[in-house]
């Protein structure tokens, strides 16, 4: 129930961003599908990243005190990847649209 009520307000908030952040707004169709995209990318992201941390997490004898600034790095860079996936899917839909139509 956890993971469904986060999906949804994930989905929210990159509807209102991937609405509010281009120059040229994309309508409202691409952007509910950049957003589902996006959402469920980052669910699974969240739900990889938490399993890797929790069995295979070596970073403390690794890095030592360091631990949380490389863990959340690369949390970042995992959370820009999945923006930008949302985004790419999203004009993929507009583009392939224009072409069926």
């Amino acid at each position: 129930m956890l993971s469904l009520i986060s999906l949804v307000l994930i989905f929210i908030i990159f509807f209102i961003l991937y609405m509010t952040v281009p120059v040229r707004k994309p309508g409202r169709n691409p952007t509910l599908v950049s957003a589902l995209w996006a959402a469920v990318l980052w669910e699974a992201a969240k739900q990889g990243f938490g399993f890797y941390l929790h069995h295979f997490g070596t970073f403390n004898r690794i890095y030592g005190a360091y631990a949380l600034v490389v863990v959340v790095a690369f949390w970042i860079y995992y959370s820009c990847a999945v923006f930008i996936i949302g985004a790419e899917i999203g004009r993929l839909y507009i583009e392939r649209k224009i072409i069926s139509d």
